[in-house]
């Protein structure tokens, strides 16, 4: 994908001064700061083609590509400062860049760590104008990495609409990886610049700083729903989990609503107690409590588990992951 220029504004044929050498450089005085307004927004873009798969592993949740589009607007005095140098570094909270990142300008080197881009330079050298600029990057979400399973079925109904028996039903679990802790996350966007300010004999340092919001927790959120009891209308508090001795508990986990929900309704009609070889059984899980979304380890379903009762299998209520 190419990506044009979008830097706008007027360039000044006067050369721009080198920066004198051994001379630590005070910081710009704060009206000419405070002057420099580095604004900042953010949209979806798709991942690019070399980081949408890894070793054979589709990279959909929580890998998701953003585009920052980044205004740099000088005020008054700081109207009249000659850039000499400038970079600016995008810090993420609560996610971390993969390794790779892409700049409007191509007269511009990308730095891409986990913890930050760095573009430098980032403004255009000679009389502060105002720029438009956009960095291409792709944020990962999530805390550790958790290795669980979907739950996929054969046909849950006959050719003459009845439901198949718990017996004969085919459950398989569909091995995926999501993470335990998942939130929006937020990125710090720094500007450092060293300037000439008019009628001044040395350059002076500056630095700008400005916060957006990278992922909401909408956008941060797994596609995947569970099933939990819900009693009149209430939140749910117990979820919904598939048992093999051979195995353990395994929480059950769809990505699909609908498959949720026709999971739910074969249940109801059979009043089924297992499905193939899985027992049905319910867990409470300790972990929504209003903070970070979160996911329960498989190890801590066993402390709460038990069989499913038949108030609730006819309780069962599809909801995003791990929401009440």
């Amino acid at each position: 994908m190419v990506i044009g220029a979008l830097i706008a504004g007027c360039q000044n044929n006067k050369p721009v001064q080198s920066l004198p050498e051994g001379i630590d450089l005070a910081a710009c005085p704060e009206p000419l700061q405070s002057g420099i307004a580095l604004r900042a927004s953010v949209s979806p873009r798709d991942l690019p083609e070399e980081l949408a798969t890894s070793e054979g592993v589709a990279k959909h949740y929580p890998f998701l590509g953003r585009r920052l589009l980044i205004a740099v607007v000088p005020h008054g005095a700081a109207g009249q400062l000659r850039i000499l140098e400038s970079d600016l570094a995008i810090d993420p909270i609560g996610g971390t860049f993969e390794g790779w990142a892409a700049f409007s300008s191509p007269a511009a080197g990308v730095d891409v760590a986990p913890g930050r881009v760095r573009i430098d330079p980032f403004l255009t050298a000679g009389l502060l104008r105002a720029q438009t600029s956009t960095v291409d990057a792709v944020i990962r979400l999530g805390g550790a990495p958790f290795d669980q399973a979907a739950i996929t079925t054969a046909a849950m109904w006959d050719s003459t609409q009845h439901p198949m028996s718990p017996d004969a039903l085919q459950v398989t679990l569909t091995p995926l990886r999501h993470f335990t802790v998942y939130d929006a996350a937020k990125a710090k966007v720094t500007l450092r610049f060293t300037a000439q300010p008019a009628h001044a004999d040395l350059p002076c340092r500056g630095t700008v700083e400005t916060q957006v919001q990278l992922v909401d927790r909408e956008a941060a959120r797994p596609p995947l729903w569970d099933l939990g009891t819900s009693f009149k209308g209430g939140i749910r508090k117990r979820w919904l989990a598939l048992y093999d001795p051979a195995t353990g508990p395994v929480r059950a986990l769809f990505t699909d609503p609908v498959a949720a929900r026709g999971f739910a309704q074969w249940a109801q009609q059979t009043a089924a107690t297992h499905a193939g070889r899985f027992q049905l059984g319910t867990f409470q899980s300790e972990d929504l409590d209003g903070g970070l979304a979160s996911v329960p380890m498989d190890a801590a379903i066993m402390e709460s588990y038990r069989p499913i009762t038949a108030e609730e299998r006819g309780a069962l209520k599809v909801g995003p992951l791990a929401e009440p």
